[in-house]
């Protein structure tokens, strides 16, 4: 075998195993841990269809369940894949989740989906346009997850930034983008001497950003 044909099966091990733990990360270490549930079971079928990719969801879920987090708040429910993360959490912390869906149709989709999932109890789907929405809604929260799908992340810190509570936290996703989507967020979340922030994620990653007490 001459040297060439070694370096190549070595590089086409070497990216196999690479493959293997990227595959690893993103289909299977997400749900350790997890009981089957008719949540869970949603969560599968919305991420194959194009919903929020697993690993973030359970980055999303381990935050929520390690702080123990109890009111959540959802930017842009989409479908409803991240609402479902997020209300598996705070069912074992016994908490309850606000959803904001500007689309009609979308939210409905969405709602459909919370039944399914048997999280409608504790799921609350608010059909409106986030900024005009979040100032109704009453209360602190502890936990809120943005991903309107517009550059709006900004002006909903803004409204949020003082009902947040001490050790809250404020997640955006798509955060690999900010500093040519949203430089005015990322300078926020990185510069505000009341916020520590740090990024996760495997490949789109999310800001989190805890507020100090």
């Amino acid at each position: 075998m001459t040297r060439r044909r070694q370096w190549h099966l070595l590089l086409v091990a070497v990216s196999g195993a690479a493959a293997g733990v990227a595959w690893l990360r993103l289909a299977v270490l997400p749900f350790r841990g997890l009981d089957p549930s008719p949540a869970l079971a949603v969560v599968r079928h919305l991420e194959a269809n194009g919903g929020l990719r697993a690993a973030d969801g359970r980055l999303l879920y381990d935050q929520i369940v390690g702080r123990g987090y109890r009111r959540g708040l959802d930017l842009g429910t989409a479908e409803g894949c991240s609402a479902l993360w997020m209300a598996m959490a705070l069912r074992k912390s016994g908490g309850s989740l606000v959803t904001i869906e500007i689309d009609p149709a979308t939210a409905e989709r969405a709602r459909q989906n919370f039944r399914r999932a048997r999280m409608d109890d504790l799921v609350e789907l608010r059909v409106a346009d986030a900024l005009e929405e979040v100032p109704r809604v009453a209360g602190e929260f502890d936990c809120v997850f943005m991903d309107v799908g517009v550059p709006l992340n900004k002006k909903l810190l803004d409204l949020l930034r003082a009902r947040i509570r001490p050790g809250g936290v404020v997640m955006a996703h798509n955060a690999e983008a900010f500093r040519w989507t949203q430089p005015d967020f990322l300078d926020a979340i990185t510069h505000d001497p009341q916020l520590e922030t740090s990024f996760r994620g495997v490949i789109f990653k999310i800001s989190i950003s805890v507020k100090r007490p």
